[in-house]
C-alpha cells in the first residue's frame, strides 16, 4: 500500500447504520424475519434510534406482542433520544395494553417533539365527523 492511499475506515457512521436498517427492511420484506431481527439487534446495540424503534415495532406488533416489555424499554430509549416516532409508537403500545394515562403522556411528548401525526390527535380518539 502506498503512503498516499487512504486506509479503510473501520468506524461505523450514520450512513452505515442507515444501510443496516435498509438491509433489515429488505430481509423482512423477503421473509427472512430472523435475519432482519439480527440486524436490528446490532443497530439497536450501536444506539441508532431509527433501528431501535424498528426493533421495538417488531416486538410490539399486535396481536402477538412478542415482547412488549422489551419494546417499551427500546421505545423509551429512542423517545428520550429525541425520536418523535418512538414516542408516538410507545403511546400506542401503552394504549393497546390499557395504560391510558401513560399513552396520553407519551402522545404529548410526541406532539412536543414535532410528530407529524400528533396534530391530528391520538388514533384512539375518533375524528370521523363526516
Amino acid at each position: 500500500m502506498s503512503e498516499d492511499q487512504e486506509r479503510f475506515n473501520l468506524n461505523i457512521d450514520d450512513k452505515d447504520l442507515e444501510n443496516l436498517g435498509l438491509l433489515a427492511q429488505k430481509l423482512e420484506e423477503s421473509g427472512d424475519i430472523a435475519g432482519a431481527v439480527s440486524l436490528l439487534k446490532i443497530g439497536a446495540h450501536l444506539g441508532d434510534t431509527w433501528i431501535t424503534t424498528m426493533l421495538a415495532d417488531y416486538l410490539s406488533t399486535p396481536p402477538s406482542f412478542i415482547d412488549a416489555k422489551t419494546a417499551e424499554v427500546l421505545y423509551k430509549k429512542s423517545c428520550l433520544a429525541g425520536s418523535s416516532a418512538a414516542c408516538s409508537n410507545l403511546s400506542l403500545l401503552y394504549w393497546q395494553l390499557g395504560k391510558t394515562e401513560l399513552a396520553q403522556r407519551y402522545w404529548q411528548k410526541a406532539k412536543d417533539r414535532g410528530s407529524p401525526w400528533a396534530d391530528d390527535g391520538p388514533p384512539w380518539e375518533s375524528h370521523d365527523d363526516d
